[in-house]
């Protein structure tokens, strides 16, 4: 049996928001095209929406925070959204053993 030997690699890197939201852009775009889409099948616009609620850590970006409010409207950002997803969750839980 051969041993394996791993050398650990350190990196330190720098990003600034606009490198980031170069590369951020197009993903956060693709969540977005897809909310757009879904409203009017719902019989929905934007302008019908009393709030926009962002669940879970990647809702945190403010990057993606502007590309909704400039898209969409502006998201609701009085509840952090990781609590918003712990809610959610224990929610499920308690419907699914009422059921």
């Amino acid at each position: 049996m051969k041993m394996m030997t791993v050398k650990i690699l350190r990196l330190e890197l720098t990003v600034n928001r606009e490198s980031l939201k170069i590369v951020l852009e197009p993903i956060f775009q693709r969540a977005i095209d897809i909310s757009i889409d879904l409203l009017p099948r719902n019989n929905l616009s934007a302008n019908n929406l009393q709030s926009l609620v962002l669940v879970g850590g990647p809702t945190l970006s403010l990057i993606l925070r502007d590309m909704l409010e400039q898209q969409i409207c502006k998201p609701d950002t009085s509840v952090d959204p990781m609590i918003r997803r712990s809610q959610r969750g224990c929610n499920l839980c308690i419907y699914d053993s009422a059921t």
